[in-house]
C-alpha cells in the first residue's frame, strides 16, 4: 500500500484509526516483478538447472526441434511443447515428476530438475538475455563461415577435419590444465610459506629449550 499524507499534518502516535484515516489516504498498487541475469541464472531460478544447452527457457522445445524446417516442425512437434512456460506449468511438471512411478524420459520432463525457486516471478517477466543471444548468433555465423570455407574455398578431407577438431579440443584441454597447474602452484606456494614459518617457530622453541 502506498500512503499519501493529506495536507501537511502528521497525526500523533496516539491517534485512533478513524483519526489516522482522516490524515492519510491509502492507495493499493499492484507490483509486477522482473528478473534479469544470464541464462544459467535463469535456468536455476525456474528449476531447470544445468539445462541451458539442452532445452529452451521460455518453452519446452529442445535443440533437435529448433533446427527443424517449418513443415517438419508442424508435423512432428507437439503443440504442448510450444506453449510458453509459466510458474503454474513448471510446478505441475515438477509434481508429475515427483509422483511418477517410473523414470520419465527427457522428452516428458523437458529439462525439469527441481521446482522453481522464485514462484512470484512469471517466466515471461525474465528479461530477454541479449548478450547470450548475440554471442550465440556470432558463434553460429563463424561456424557457418568455417563450413563454407572447408567446402568451397579450401576443401579438406573428413580425416583432416577430424584431426583439426581433435587438435582444437586438445588445445583447450592443455589451456585448462595450465590454469589448474597455476592454481596448484599458487596454493602450494602459500602452503610452503606456512610450513616455513611453522618450522622457524619450532626451531626457536627447540633452541629455547636447549638453552634451559
Amino acid at each position: 500500500k502506498l500512503i499519501l499524507k493529506k495536507g501537511g499534518v502528521f497525526g500523533d502516535i496516539g491517534h485512533t484509526i478513524e483519526q489516522t484515516n482522516n490524515i492519510f489516504s491509502f492507495i493499493e498498487l499492484s507490483l509486477r516483478y522482473y528478473a534479469t541475469g544470464d541464462l544459467k541464472y535463469y535456468f536455476q531460478l525456474v528449476g531447470h538447472e544445468n539445462m541451458s544447452t539442452s532445452w529452451c527457457f521460455y518453452c519446452g522445445l529442445g535443440p533437435s526441434e529448433w533446427h527443424l524446417e517449418k513443415e517438419e516442425f508442424d508435423e512432428t512437434v507437439d503443440e504442448e511443447c510450444v506453449r510458453p512456460w509459466t510458474v503454474e506449468r513448471i510446478c505441475a511438471a515438477w509434481v508429475q515428476k515427483v509422483n511418477a512411478t517410473r523414470v520419465l524420459k527427457p522428452s516428458e520432463i523437458r529439462g525439469m530438475v527441481n521446482e522453481p525457486i522464485w514462484k512470484f516471478i512469471e517466466v515471461c517477466n525474465y528479461l530477454f538475455p541479449v548478450l547470450h543471444v548475440e554471442i550465440g548468433l556470432v558463434n553460429d555465423l563463424l561456424s557457418a563461415l568455417y563450413e563454407w570455407v572447408d567446402e568451397r574455398v579450401e576443401p579438406i578431407s573428413t580425416e583432416e577435419q577430424s584431426l583439426r577438431n581433435a587438435m582444437i579440443l586438445a588445445l583447450l584441454q592443455y589451456q585448462n590444465s595450465q590454469r589448474i597447474f597455476e592454481t596448484f602452484k599458487l596454493e602450494e606456494q602459500i602452503q610452503c610459506t606456512e610450513w616455513k614459518l611453522e618450522r622457524a617457530t619450532y626451531r626457536k622453541q627447540v633452541t629455547a629449550l636447549n638453552r634451559k
